[in-house]
This record gives structure tokens, sequence and C-alpha cells, in this order.
């Protein structure tokens, strides 16, 4: 059933009507571009729903409102950072709704988890740009640092520290998140999408986790920053450790080229290979 889902979340949306499961008709889109390109909300947004959008880029942003209904979207043309997410967490009116897609190029899953965990937003399903460059079971997230609130993401070339890693998202919202927890669906390219539970076991009669390893190996990967070459090493590579060392190289002399020596050589971020625990599940997300 996932392949039905593949081109936009309006396919999603009908069959989860289909299943007998509400749709509110509202969507959250972070870091929506000009909403048409490859973006997966864009049928649906155009269903005649409601929602609430972020762009940083002022041109981008500008498109966006041409393309879309400014009496249906609740457009922001802004920078999203930790100090203007509650503006943009209060102008959602509900806390489920259909749909939190989340592409921004920085530390993506901080946000994800700030809007699940500390709002109690419980969106029907989630649709995450992950760093396909990290496969299972390697998690990577970058973590906050001030540098990326002032990076003019739309001029960096294609870099290999952003956003969060497959495996560092599914732990995050099948396991540390508290319930309602997600199901991971698919992964397309560099989107994974996850439903909630309850929807997950109404709509595919399981809410039991998938295999992430083969999520990852039988969808179309879309990576960047890595040579397809070094990113079959790394997923089917034995030396883990090994693989950890150089991964933690290249990250580190990235984000020196993308943020500069001072900021690049301090930005922290999270990469580990973690074995599940039946102990994992925690009330609060913490960064080691």
């Amino acid at each position: 059933m996932a392949s039905e889902f593949l081109d936009d979340f309006a396919s999603l949306a009908e069959q989860m009507i289909k299943a007998g499961e509400y749709v509110f008709g509202f969507f959250v889109n972070l870091g929506a571009s000009d909403g048409v390109g490859a973006d997966p909300l864009l049928r649906f947004t155009r269903t005649g729903v409601r929602g609430v959008a972020v762009e940083m880029d002022p041109e981008r942003c500008a498109e966006y409102r041409n393309n879309f209904d400014g009496t249906l979207v609740t457009l922001f043309c802004l920078r999203l950072t930790r100090e203007v997410l509650p503006i943009v967490a209060a102008a959602v009116p509900m806390g489920g709704y259909d749909v939190l897609k989340i592409d921004l190029d920085s530390y993506d899953c901080e946000f994800l988890w700030i809007l699940l965990h500390d709002f109690d937003h419980r969106p029907s399903s989630v649709i995450l740009e992950v760093n396909a460059a990290f496969p299972p079971p390697f998690e990577f997230a970058m973590l906050h640092h001030p540098a990326w609130d002032e990076a003019n993401m739309t001029s960096l070339p294609h870099h290999l520290a952003y956003g969060c890693s497959l495996s560092y998202a599914v732990r995050l919202l099948t396991r540390q998140l508290p319930e309602p927890r997600y199901v991971l669906l698919q992964v397309a390219k560099k989107d994974a999408v996850f439903l909630r539970e309850d929807v997950a076991e109404r709509l595919l009669g399981t809410k039991e986790d998938p295999d992430e390893f083969s999520c990852y190996q039988v969808n179309l990967v879309e990576s960047r920053g890595v040579e397809t070459s070094r990113l079959r090493e790394w997923f089917f590579g034995s030396d883990l450790q090994g693989t950890l060392d150089e991964m933690r190289t290249l990250v580190r002399s990235d984000l020196m080229t993308v943020l500069g020596d001072a900021a690049g050589s301090q930005a922290h971020f999270h990469l580990e290979v973690q074995e599940p625990s039946s102990d994992d599940s925690r009330s609060q997300h913490q960064h080691p």
C-alpha cells in the first residue's frame, strides 16, 4: 500500500478517508519553498485545505503567495528559529491536524521534537526530509547552533551536515516520544513518512514498526554530500567504528566549510550507532 503514497500526501489522505480516519483539512509546511517544486503537499494544498507555511527565502515565499490562496494559508516569510517557532505554533489552531512537513536543512529534528513534545502537536502524519547520506544504523542529527540561524541556506552548496538521519528520526518518533508515537510508513528519495500509531493501525492493520534497513534499501534514495561508492561502503560495510570515525571527520570538515572555521569547529552534532533497547522510551529528549 505504501507505494500509493509516493506522489503526494493527497494520496495518503484519500486512503485515510477510505479507512474511516478523520481528515481535518489542515497542514503545516516548514520549509515550503514555492510550494510547487518537489513539494509532497502540493496536490493536498490545492484541494482547498487550510494550513500554515514557512519559507525564509523572500523570492520563494513570494512565489508561494502567488501559487496558493492567501485566505486559506497563513504564510510566514521568515527564518525559522527556536525563538520564532512559538509564533508559528500559535498559528496552528489545534494539536491534531493532518500532516506536518519539515524540510529546513538545519537542525530539523530539534524543531520536530519541540513541536511534538513541548507543544503537544500530534498530526496524523509526519513527512520529514531525512539525511540519506547516513544510512541505518547510523544516528546523525545536527543540533542547534546560532550560526544556523544566520547562514544563507539558499546559497549553500549541497553539503553533508544537515538535518537528521532515518535511524535518528525513527528512534525519536517511535521510541523516545511520549505516546501516542509514530510508525514509519515509507522512505521515498529523501522523505520519510510516519503515521501516528492509531492511524497506522486503522490504515495498515498494525502499528508494528517495519525494518528501517529494508525501507532504506528498497526505496530510491536521494542523498547529497557523499559519493555513491562511499555511501555504499557505509551501508554495507562491517567496520562500524571505522565508519563512525570517518563520518565524524567529514561532518566536522563540512561544518567548517558551511558555517566558517569558528562556528563550524564548535557546532554540535549527534552521530552514534545505538542498538535498540527495551527501556529506550523517555519523556525527555536528550542529546548526548
